[in-house]
């Protein structure tokens, strides 16, 4: 033995080596070792009062930057085509039901529906908005496995968003990514799951929405853990056939809950888009007075397109006909009167 206590450091771990050992070894000099790096970074009450930045909506009262939410319904409740309508509403920076959103990029990260049904109802949101020949941010995936158990694929997402500069993200569905659970109820591995998304929020801002079903009573599924590590949840009703969509915030970690509602507007095929229960259109024109003129017109004049309606209105957009038109034929007032045949234009009757 060379009589050196256990700990000691070695040559090989002296910075100038040798040299450097034989005069620690002399007492000349005291080990030399690297302060490690804080693991936390503290704050202070101090801090507290400082003035904070506000927080940054992406949707008003629902999704922030930096937070990670969840949508849930039953099957037809229309909840997917709802976050669609809000997609093309945040890339457009149009107010979505009454609520203020901020102009950003979006992506979809479709596991359920597939390429071809997802681009037709994105296709069908654009055109209920009559946007579709506007350039708009819109990005997403279909079926590409994407895994939010698994770090490398969180990895491969971050890319994807940074690529795009989205700041809402939509994931359709919790149960179709989330593929290292095969019981929701364990709280352990749903946690892992927000452990993963929630650096992520953070780090990019951006807002995070996952589609997630309902269970037999119509609540959300699976472990209260799915409730606590989310930022928002919103519940979604309709009945499968009724046009009338009911939102509630069963969760809000930064506002208070609050109930709103819905119109959906929808013509198979064609378009589709949401509207405020209010009567109030798109283009700010009162909803009962356009309701009446282009049923009065259809009236007196049979079957037209929605453009010769808009032609012969005096301040009508092609949204609002689009509107008017979806409300007529959920109150069974006027009907559509081609065949709905692909590359026809829709004409419509009244009854």
């Amino acid at each position: 033995m060379n009589g050196l206590r256990r700990g000691n450091p070695t040559p090989q771990a002296m910075p100038n080596g040798v040299h450097q050992y034989a005069d620690w070894l002399r007492g000349d000099i005291t080990t030399v070792t690297t302060p490690r790096k804080a693991r936390f970074k503290v704050w202070s009450a101090a801090d507290a009062l400082e003035p904070q930045p506000e927080i940054e909506w992406i949707v008003e009262r629902l999704f922030s930057a930096g937070s990670v939410s969840m949508v849930f319904g039953d099957g037809g409740s229309k909840k997917t085509f709802s976050m669609l309508d809000l997609l093309v509403c945040v890339a457009t920076g149009a107010k979505w039901l009454g609520l203020s959103v901020k102009k950003c990029p979006v992506l979809f990260m479709d596991e359920e529906a597939g390429r071809i049904k997802i681009l037709r109802r994105v296709s069908m949101c654009q055109r209920g908005h009559g946007v579709e020949g506007t350039p708009l941010d819109i990005h997403g995936s279909s079926l590409g496995q994407l895994n939010i158990c698994d770090s490398e694929d969180i990895h491969e997402l971050r890319n994807l968003i940074q690529q795009y500069g989205a700041r809402l993200i939509i994931i359709d569905s919790w149960i179709a990514s989330a593929h290292a659970i095969e019981n929701e109820n364990d709280a352990v591995k749903v946690q892992a799951v927000y452990r993963l998304l929630r650096p992520l929020a953070d780090e990019l801002q951006v807002a995070i929405v996952m589609i997630d079903h309902t269970n037999k009573n119509l609540g959300y599924r699976g472990s209260t853990a799915k409730k606590g590590g989310v930022d928002c949840m919103l519940g979604v009703t309709s009945a499968n056939g009724s046009s009338n969509i009911a939102f509630h915030v069963e969760k809000a970690r930064d506002t208070e809950p609050f109930k709103f509602g819905a119109l959906a507007n929808f013509s198979d095929g064609e378009y589709f888009y949401l509207s405020e229960r209010t009567g109030q259109s798109s283009s700010g024109v009162s909803g009962s007075k356009w309701d009446s003129i282009v049923l009065n017109y259809l009236i007196e004049n049979g079957p037209e397109t929605v453009r010769n309606i808009v032609a012969a209105s005096d301040g009508l957009k092609e949204a609002g006909a689009r509107k008017v038109i979806g409300r007529l034929t959920n109150e069974n007032k006027i009907r559509r009167a081609d065949d709905g045949g692909k590359g026809k234009r829709a004409s419509y009757e009244a009854i």
